[in-house]
């Protein structure tokens, strides 16, 4: 069973070109964009970030994607992409999507195990995430996933 930490960090991605016509995307609420020297920056906490990163592929499919400033292209072998994907074709992870792709401490080993580790595991282990987290919710009447 894996361990229940928190999310904590922003996530960050650069698309390439620069002078994409961003009013033409239709992004996301939760992803934040800019034009910066090394691209367009998109800007959120976790991994939901991929969910800006397609709305600006599914426009510009040519738009190359970095995880920094333009040192490290991403492609369909990154675990994000693989995770992503399992995720899309299983529906029963579909409702644990914010768990599994938050910002885990793990890194690109929990989106490893995402795209390989069996079904039931997952789903185990992002249930008991989520009730933690409704069960902190209820105590505290903050939403942990909305704390600073």
């Amino acid at each position: 069973m894996r361990s229940i930490n928190r999310p904590s960090r922003i996530t960050t991605r650069y698309i390439q070109p620069g002078d994409l016509d961003m009013s033409a995307v239709d992004m996301p609420g939760y992803i934040g964009w800019r034009r910066t020297s090394s691209g367009i920056q998109l800007e959120t906490s976790g991994m939901l970030i991929e969910d800006g990163v397609q709305a600006v592929k599914s426009v510009y499919p040519q738009a190359r994607v970095y995880s920094d400033g333009g040192d490290a292209f991403l492609d369909r072998d990154d675990p994000r992409n693989k995770a992503r994907q399992r995720v899309q074709d299983t529906p029963e992870l579909q409702q644990y999507r914010d768990v599994i792709f938050a910002d885990w401490p793990e890194g690109d080993e929990h989106l490893q195990w995402i795209a390989s580790a069996p079904l039931a595991e997952i789903v185990s282990w992002a249930s008991e995430i989520a009730e933690a987290t409704q069960n902190e919710h209820d105590a505290t009447g903050v939403d942990p996933s909305r704390a600073v």
